[in-house]
Order: structure tokens, then sequence, then C-alpha cells
């Protein structure tokens, strides 16, 4: 049809048969879904705790789709309501949709369909000038998170503040400067004072 979009039928929604009018031979008629292969959106399935912490604008790494290379896409939509959904494990969760527009060239993607499983990683934060040390070296006391600061053969409790965190390093606000030392795993009996022993001198 002239002036019609680019693009390609996606799949087939329902067929209904086609009424035998002036007995015209009888058929089939469908709806179906088209769309433009070259534009396409990925649809994450996340749960509300991990989506509220991201805003439109993140990045993202598309992976495990196809290719040798990953692949671009920017958060452009978080659905506003959530829903139960049930886990693999029969948990109930409240899961929502988030959007991304891919945004590498079709090109770089060329086999990459509607309905296809990708694997995204999500940039959340950050920064290009973070201080970070590894969660275990953290301690809390008083209320206060602390490590024992390394320095001249001894060890100094040091309180320090922090900020953003993941599953292994923690960014440090105040306390602490790039390049310092601190002692992972601390037990109960160490203080400030303490003599450093290291590893390598016991094997």
């Amino acid at each position: 049809m002239a002036g019609a979009p680019d693009g390609v039928a996606l799949r087939q929604i329902f067929q209904l048969p086609v009424p035998d009018f002036q007995h015209i031979a009888l058929g089939l008629c469908g709806l179906w879904h088209g769309g433009d292969a070259a534009q396409l959106e990925i649809v994450a399935d996340l749960l509300s705790s991990d989506a509220v912490r991201l805003q439109t604008g993140a990045i993202a790494t598309v992976e495990r789709w196809g290719g040798d290379t990953a692949l671009t896409a920017t958060l452009t939509r978080i659905s506003p309501a959530a829903e139960t959904r049930i886990s693999a494990l029969g948990i109930d969760e409240q899961r929502l949709d988030v959007i991304f527009d891919i945004t590498t060239p079709a090109v770089e993607r060329a086999g990459l369909g509607d309905g296809f499983a990708v694997f995204l990683r999500i940039t959340e934060w950050q920064t290009e000038d973070a201080v970070q040390f590894p969660l275990s070296a953290l301690f809390k006391r008083r209320g206060d998170w602390t490590v024992f600061r390394a320095e001249d053969g001894t060890v100094t409790e040091q309180i320090i503040s922090i900020g953003r965190q993941n599953a292994q390093f923690a960014e440090v606000l105040e306390g602490l400067d790039a390049g310092m030392q601190v002692v992972t795993h601390p037990n109960d009996q160490l203080m400030t004072g303490a003599e450093i022993v290291q590893r390598s001198s016991l094997e």
C-alpha cells in the first residue's frame, strides 16, 4: 500500500472465517501484530525493590542475545504499577516492566527479533572518582561504620562515612583516602595498636 510505514508481520493474533458472500470461495482472515524490526525495545521484568532505584536514562549492557559483542540500551520508561507474580520457587513477588530502547545500530544486531531473550546488566549509578573499600573490612562500633586502618606496622580504629555499596564494595565518603590499607575480616580481639603480621610471612 502506498504511504504505508516500513515493517514486517511479527505474529498472528487470531483467525476468523471469511463469510461466504456471493458464493465466493471460503477462506480465513486474521489479525496480525506488525512492527519495525529495526526499532526494538527490551521489556525487563524487575522486582519493584530493584526498579525503584532506577531512573530514566540509565544505561544497560545487553548480553547473551546471540551476537559476538554486547549491545547498549537506555532506560526509557518504568511502569507506574507493579503486580503480584509467582516466582519459580512459588513465592509471591511484586514485579513490574521496565522498558529499554536499544541504542546499538540495527546493522550491528542483525538477527535479533521480536520476543527474543536477552540478558541485561543495568548501571544503577556510576561516578568517575570514588574511593571504595571491601565490605569485609567494615564493622559497626557504637552505631558508626568503622574499619581498622593499617599504617606503620600497626592498626588504628577509624570511623568512616560510606555512600553507595554493592555486594562487595562500599563507597567511602569520609575517613579514608585512596591508597590507604585496611584490615579485612577483623576479629573481635583486634584493637588499636595491634601489630600487623603479613600473611605471607606465616607461610
